[in-house]
């Protein structure tokens, strides 16, 4: 890279990040959806039907324990946020290099 580069690491809503999300009330209750989602794929309409049913219940157990902050988790939040610090450093663009 160019010495013309700013470096910066960022966790994007995972790991150690603050405050933290979780969906469930106890580490059991984590298990337990998590074990019952193991499966081979989504490889037939019974599978499609599932694994949409189980999206549900995600969003509905999201919106039960929002604290408020949920809203800002997402893409267009990220991205402000990265083009804010790119800024900070007296820059105009972003090259971003990232893993999902």
């Amino acid at each position: 890279m160019s010495s013309g580069c700013v470096n910066i690491g960022w966790n994007l809503g995972i790991g150690h990040s603050t405050p933290q999300v979780s969906l469930f009330k106890t580490d059991v209750e984590r298990a337990l959806w998590t074990a019952a989602g193991t499966g081979s794929g989504i490889d037939g309409y019974d599978e499609v039907k599932r694994a949409w049913s189980r999206a549900q219940v995600i969003g509905q157990l999201a919106t039960e324990q929002n604290d408020g902050y949920l809203q800002f988790i997402n893409t267009e939040q990220t991205a402000k946020d990265m083009l804010s610090i790119v800024k900070a450093h007296g820059r105009e663009k972003l090259q971003y290099w990232g893993f999902s």
